[in-house]
């Protein structure tokens, strides 16, 4: 099948979007389970910095270990849904400065933004971000 290829970077880098599938449901379902963690990691690791027993070398080791197992997943993650290495391609200049590169919440973010307006453009406006399917129209009544 062919698909709607969308361009990942400047490079040739891109992504095939088959409108047909399920991709849509899928991706709009990735991306409030990402919100969700980020709600939760956000809890979790306020936790870790507010509290006052623990060494602040050993806050820091937690707090690294808490963002670099976050950051995994959500690659793993979102490489499950759009393809192999998407992140990696996507930030593919951070990714050359630096090999050992992870995305933070601010990439992640900006990565969904992005996709949000291709599949807008796609799709139509149906708000991928927040999940939704598209509404039908109200009928309007009759008087």
């Amino acid at each position: 099948m062919g698909g709607i290829k969308v361009e990942l970077n400047d490079r040739g880098d891109f992504i095939t979007i088959q409108p047909a599938s399920n991709f849509y449901a899928q991706a709009a379902g990735l991306f409030k389970q990402i919100d969700r963690m980020g709600k939760e990691f956000i809890n979790e690791y306020e936790k870790v910095q507010n509290d006052a027993e623990k060494d602040s070398l050993d806050k820091i080791k937690k707090a690294a270990k808490m963002l670099t197992g976050f950051s995994e997943k959500v690659v793993e993650m979102i490489d499950g849904v759009f393809g192999e290495k998407t992140i990696r391609n996507y930030f593919y200049r951070q990714y050359e400065a630096d090999p050992c590169f992870l995305p933070d919440a601010e990439c992640f973010q900006d990565f969904m933004d992005n996709m949000t307006s291709v599949f807008n453009r796609i799709f139509g406006n149906k708000g991928v971000g927040a999940g939704k399917p598209p509404c039908k129209p109200k009928r309007k009544r009759k008087k």
